[in-house]
Order: C-alpha cells, then sequence, then structure tokens
C-alpha cells in the first residue's frame, strides 16, 4: 500500500487503495447475496473557504460493489472508533462537511443488500486537518491630504461582535431508526448549530419493530444519560443513541393427537419471547409424568435438531423450535 499527498492553498488530495476480503449477506429466507472481493478507493480531498480558521469538507468516493443496495460510511476521531455513521444510499461518493482543523479523522466504509444486512467494515483510512495559509494581501499606500486643507478622521461606527455557536450531532447507532430533538422527529443524523451552553432535549423511543421477527432495542445514549434527558453542550459535540438487534425465539411442545389423548405431554422452556442478537439461550423439554422427549426439531440461523436436553442454541437471527412428546 502507497501513500501520496499533493498540496498547496486551498485544496490538498490524498488517495489508498486496499483490498476488501470477500464478504457474504444472506436476507430472511433462502435467498442469498454474495460480494466478491473488490479494490476499493476511498479519495480524500479538502477545500478550505480562505480564512485561516476555517471548517474543511472532505470527499470519499469508492468503487461500487456487486449486489449492493447501499453504502455506509463511518467517521470518527479515533482509530475504529466511530461517532458519526452516514447512509449514502447507493450513491459511491459523499462529502464530510465541518472538519476541525488540526484534528485527525478516520473513515471506513460498508455496503448493505435489500434486506439491510450489511457487510463488514473496509480498512481504515484516516486523514489529518490542516490550516490553510492565507494568501498575502498588498497594502495600499495612502495618499497624503494636502497641508492646506486637513482632512477631517471619521469616528468609526462600532460593530456588534457575532454570538459563536457549536455544532451538535445527533444519531442513532443504526441507520434509519428514529429519535427527536427539541419534540421533532428524525430518522438520520442531524447536525444542529446551537448557542453554547442552552438546553434542548434528546430522545428515542424503544423497541422499534423492523419486521415480524426483528426489532431494535435501546441499550445507551453515548453521554450516559436517560432515554430522554436534557443536554447543554458548551463544544461540538455528538451524541449517539446506541440500539441492539432483537431476534424472536419461537418455542412450541407438539403430541399427537392419540398421544395427547392419552395424557403424553410435557412443558418447555424458555416461553416464546425476544432475545437479544448473539445471546446463548438454555432450551429445555420436561415430559409429564408417564412421557417420553423424542427430541428437537429448529429452524433458523443457530437453532438446535437432535435429542440432546437440555441444549443451548446461540440467537443469530429468527429462530423456531419444536419438542416432540411421546409415550
Amino acid at each position: 500500500m502507497t501513500d501520496s499527498l499533493l498540496g498547496y492553498y486551498g485544496h490538498c488530495s490524498w488517495a489508498k487503495r486496499f483490498k476488501v476480503m470477500p464478504i457474504s449477506l444472506r436476507p430472511f429466507g433462502s435467498h442469498h447475496f454474495r460480494l466478491l472481493p473488490l479494490g476499493l478507493t476511498i479519495l480524500v480531498s479538502c477545500v478550505w473557504n480562505g480564512q485561516a480558521q476555517a471548517a474543511a469538507s472532505v470527499t470519499l468516493a469508492w468503487d461500487p460493489a456487486p449486489n449492493a443496495a447501499g453504502y455506509r460510511l463511518y467517521v470518527g476521531t479515533t482509530s475504529r472508533v466511530y461517532t458519526q455513521q452516514i447512509n449514502v444510499g447507493n450513491a459511491t461518493s459523499t462529502i464530510v462537511s465541518n472538519l476541525i482543523s488540526g484534528k485527525r479523522y478516520f473513515f471506513a466504509v460498508s455496503a448493505y443488500n435489500t434486506a439491510g444486512l450489511e457487510s463488514a467494515l473496509s480498512n481504515e483510512v484516516s486523514y489529518l486537518t490542516g490550516t490553510p495559509t492565507p494568501s498575502p494581501s498588498s497594502t495600499p499606500t495612502p495618499t497624503p491630504a494636502p497641508s492646506a486643507t486637513p482632512t477631517r478622521t471619521p469616528t468609526p461606527t462600532p460593530t456588534s461582535t457575532p454570538t459563536s455557536s457549536v455544532q451538535i450531532t445527533v444519531q442513532t447507532s443504526r441507520a434509519g431508526l428514529t429519535f427527536r430533538v427539541d419534540g421533532a422527529t428524525y430518522t438520520s443524523a442531524r447536525t444542529f448549530s446551537w448557542k453554547p451552553g442552552s438546553s434542548h432535549t434528546i430522545a428515542t423511543t424503544s423497541p422499534q419493530q423492523g419486521n415480524s421477527s426483528v426489532q431494535y432495542a435501546w441499550m445507551s445514549w453515548s453521554d450516559g444519560g436517560q432515554i430522554s434527558h436534557t443536554i447543554t453542550p458548551t463544544t461540538n459535540k455528538t451524541y449517539t443513541a446506541n440500539f441492539t438487534t432483537q431476534y424472536f425465539l419461537t418455542m412450541v411442545s407438539f403430541v399427537t393427537a392419540s398421544d395427547w389423548a392419552a395424557g403424553v405431554g410435557g412443558t418447555i422452556s424458555p416461553v416464546s419471547g425476544w432475545q437479544n442478537s448473539g445471546s446463548r439461550i438454555r432450551i429445555t423439554a420436561t415430559p409429564w409424568t408417564g412421557s417420553g422427549f423424542k427430541g428437537w426439531s429448529g429452524t433458523g440461523t443457530g437453532s438446535f435438531s437432535g435429542t440432546t436436553n437440555p441444549v443451548y442454541i446461540t440467537i443469530n437471527g429468527p429462530i423456531n423450535e419444536t419438542a416432540t412428546f411421546t409415550h
């Protein structure tokens, strides 16, 4: 991998090229999508407005990925810790504005398919913003006034100093989820210009539904506040509402009609309900007296089929587990 840097007043650029390993996206259902290896180029360029303390606008571009419905760009000031997430749709470039001069920013991109499943992040590129040098301007030579007629010096009119503001970004850890700022509802990251120390309310709701078998549960705000709370920022800051994915676990007890008539049956645990993605759940079948346990029949990623009882399953998607009892 090689880096190149070209710089002059008003414009600078830097590009990296690297490979993304093969990644597999699978929506709910039987269809599969696969993103083949591709060469990903992120082109970073910055444009200044000519003021020594102005902010930079950074342009990033990448090659399109097969089977991708869209892309998400991740931005942060610490490597692999991203505080801003931008859903750019199916575009293969975007502009990130309001970068602070003198700070290093880190960028990575991911693809997602039509089911909303997201690939792993690409390798990371970083960029250190600089402070541009203002163009020198010539100082005009004043023309002396005639000595016979002195020129009266006018009294300058005082001008008011504009009130400074802070840039506040509010977002969710997963694109498309809703949040509120001062009562207004948003579904994508928003940046506000506020008076330092002014009071504002940020909030979200939980759970938020994905589909009949998927939902998203609020875990925390990045500042440690409650699900709805007041903030009074005095510096530029990002507030992120963190959510965890939950899938529905369906538990079923089955006996034939003849066995049921003969009093065959049993109990199962846990009951059907929502479970956090990636959690390990212990499932147990307990036959009634005079009944026997025949086995489990499971469907869904992480499910189990067999006679082991009890047994642990891993919640990697919606799961159905059926316990069959016999005499």
